[in-house]
């Protein structure tokens, strides 16, 4: 779990970003980059349903939404939804998930 955190959480744009020309991944290639922003949301979910221990299970789950939930991917993910209703929206679909989840 904390390896692909670490990876996603280096290959994510960050909120400080000022432009998207310097975060690590080009998110003006829509295509590409939800294909790999849902695999890593799908990996940390399946990680996180075969864990145990209820503790271990509520710190993944802070640290999935703290990953997911920032303001700028969310904004990246409503101006895609916003151009074309019918875009993957990876964040929409893990917030989906987590309602099911609880």
């Amino acid at each position: 779990f904390e390896c692909v955190l670490i990876a996603a959480q280096h290959w994510l744009p960050q909120d400080d970003d000022d432009t998207k020309n310097e975060s690590k991944v080009n998110v003006d290639d829509d295509k590409a980059f939800t294909d790999h922003l849902e695999k890593i949301i799908s990996t940390l979910f399946t990680l996180m349903k075969d864990t145990p221990s209820s503790r271990t299970s509520m710190y993944m789950l802070n640290e999935i939404c703290s990953l997911i939930f920032r303001p700028r991917l969310l904004l990246d993910e409503a101006e895609r939804l916003e151009d074309e209703c019918e875009a993957p929206a990876p964040i929409r679909d893990a917030f989906y998930k987590l309602i099911e989840m609880a």
